[in-house]
């Protein structure tokens, strides 16, 4: 049997000559994983940073970073450019937690300022600092908000420094008509006139000037309301020189000798002050003759 033989310029046949290297290869292309292993990080980072009290902004901050990597690191793995799809999309969804406990902890902290301001005083407590000295004097209180009196008879006027001035009337009974709501069967109704008299050269908004009354066993009273306008509250600014009238009228249980009228003239500027005194001798509890037709049995209270 005879081998044939190539002719000449025509290619060979069969392996190449030993020792001879092949064609070359294109190297394989190193995976990049940093985005998706950065977000992890900053996704459990932010998390943990978002059950921390007062340390949401961090929580936030971390948890949108998170985010913003995650997504690029599940993108570039979805083009072949990464291997950890897995981890870009856990620090994605980790990132997403982080920022949703930071804006919680901002509206928890919104809240609890919002709380704090409207405590006596309108501030934030504090506490006090160890290196304070028990004798040092205290800052003066503003203008506007004097430290706090001793009750005032009924009848007294209160002046604060910035020349506002607030005067309520002894308890004068009062009769609510049939549509009465607040009113208990047995109790005492008593009607209440307070003015205020703008002396100061601003404005001041009395709508916020609700009082508050509590009988001797120091229980809150119940406000009465009913068509005769058995409580007639404040509204609106009082210009400097004006001069504002308000009734309040309040259910009082029977046993109670004396009370406690507190009031203000607006709420956060100027401290409430407190009248205090007996309840008017032979004041029934709202059920006598011309009961239903709203009006006072004493129709002149002491106002000044």
């Amino acid at each position: 049997m005879t081998v044939p033989v190539n002719s000449p310029g025509q290619p060979q046949w069969g392996p190449p000559p030993p020792g001879r290297p092949g064609p070359p290869q294109a190297p394989a292309q190193q995976a990049r994983n940093g985005l998706g292993a950065a977000s992890l990080v900053l996704g459990v980072v932010g998390a943990g940073f978002g059950l921390v009290p007062f340390l949401f902004w961090l929580s936030g901050t971390l948890g949108v970073l998170a985010v913003v990597l995650g997504l690029a690191g599940h993108g570039r793995a979805r083009k072949g450019g990464a291997t950890n799809r897995g981890v870009a999309l856990a620090g994605s969804v980790l990132g997403g937690i982080a920022t949703v406990l930071g804006i919680a902890g901002l509206l928890l902290t919104v809240v609890f300022v919002k709380d704090a301001a409207k405590s006596p005083g309108g501030t934030i407590p504090k506490a006090p600092s160890s290196a304070a000295s028990s004798s040092a004097p205290g800052p003066n209180p503003a203008p506007s908000t004097p430290p706090a009196q001793k009750p005032q008879p009924f009848g007294a006027t209160h002046a604060y420094p910035d020349g506002v001035k607030v005067t309520v009337s002894k308890p004068a009974p009062y009769t609510p008509d049939a549509s009465a709501s607040g009113h208990r069967k047995g109790n005492r109704a008593l009607r209440f006139t307070v003015t205020i008299v703008n002396d100061s050269a601003e404005s001041i908004d009395i709508t916020s000037a609700v009082p508050t009354l509590r009988g001797s066993d120091g229980i809150e009273a119940e406000a009465i309301y009913d068509d005769e306008h058995a409580t007639s509250m404040f509204a609106g600014a009082l210009e400097p020189g004006g001069r504002a009238t308000g009734k309040f009228a309040f259910s009082v249980p029977p046993e109670s000798r004396t009370v406690d009228f507190q009031i203000g003239p607006q709420t956060l500027k100027y401290d409430e002050t407190v009248w205090s005194g007996p309840v008017v001798t032979g004041t029934g509890p709202g059920t006598g003759p011309g009961a239903g037709s709203g009006t006072d049995s004493d129709p002149s209270p002491v106002t000044d």
